[in-house]
């Protein structure tokens, strides 16, 4: 279970949920919440991968993989069956601040590639969206 503890009543039933728990078989993790990205970061990054894929030939999913296993950090799962470990890259959990610290990557390898692109604040944007938006399958 996860509880987002945003007023008293959802700390009772928290509290409640751990008093119900068995002693030695349940585990339970405290954390800070993160925000994650909103929908106009998620947008504007997906019209840059867009753009960048176009100009370079590649699918937009091919190229957003690639951007995870450069600049994201792996999530490491270990398979119960093999004692495997996987490396897994996600954009999926990253806060607001680290997806716009993937996006100004992402503006970078742009215009490494001499790609130029607008920020997300240039008036020019609304335009950029609409020539390169794009919606993950």
């Amino acid at each position: 279970m996860i509880f987002a503890i945003d007023d008293p009543d959802s700390m009772a039933r928290a509290i409640s949920a751990i008093a119900q728990c068995e002693f030695g078989k349940t585990e339970v993790v405290i954390r800070r919440q993160k925000k994650t990205r909103n929908h106009q970061q998620n947008r504007y990054y997906w019209a840059l991968v867009n753009c960048i894929a176009q100009f370079v030939g590649e699918s937009t999913d091919f190229l957003h993989e690639q951007i995870k296993q450069r600049y994201c950090r792996p999530k490491i799962l270990r398979s119960v069956r093999t004692d495997e470990e996987i490396a897994i890259y996600t954009t999926t959990n990253l806060s607001t601040t680290e997806f716009a610290g993937l996006i100004d990557e992402v503006i970078a390898l742009a215009g490494r590639m001499n790609i130029r692109v607008p920020y997300p604040d240039d008036p020019l944007v609304n335009k950029f969206l609409e020539a390169y938006g794009y919606e993950p399958a």
